[in-house]
C-alpha cells in the first residue's frame, strides 16, 4: 500500500500535522483537556463524538489554543478539504446562533 502515510514524520505530508499537534499539546495546560486531546485514534471516544454536545469547543478555548487546534486541522487535510471544513464550521456557527435566537424568541413571546 504505497499510498498510505505513516504518522511518524517519515515524510513531509505527515511532518506538518505532527508538528502542529505537538505545538498544540505543548500549550495545553489543563490535564483533563490534555487527556481528552490525546485519545487513541481508534478508540471509541473518537467514534462517539457528535457535534450537538462536544466536550470542548473552539469558542471555549483560549485564543492561542483555538488557533493551534485549527492548525492541526489545516495540516491534516488537503487545502480543499480544509476549506470545506472551515465553511462547514461557519455554517454550524450560524445555525447555532439561529437556534439560540429562536429559543430566546419563544421564551419572550
Amino acid at each position: 500500500m504505497s499510498d498510505l502515510y505513516f504518522a511518524d514524520g517519515r515524510n513531509q505530508a505527515t511532518k506538518a500535522v505532527i508538528d502542529a499537534a505537538q505545538a498544540f499539546l505543548s500549550i495545553v495546560d489543563q490535564p483533563d483537556y490534555r487527556k481528552y486531546a490525546q485519545q487513541s485514534f481508534d478508540g471509541w471516544h473518537r467514534r462517539d463524538w457528535f457535534n450537538a454536545a462536544p466536550l470542548y469547543m473552539l469558542d471555549d478555548m483560549r485564543p492561542d489554543l483555538g488557533k493551534a487546534a485549527l492548525a492541526v486541522v489545516q495540516h491534516g487535510l488537503s487545502p480543499s478539504s480544509h476549506d470545506f471544513v472551515r465553511r462547514s464550521m461557519l455554517v454550524n456557527e450560524v445555525m447555532g446562533e439561529l437556534f439560540t435566537f429562536s429559543l430566546s424568541m419563544r421564551s419572550h413571546g
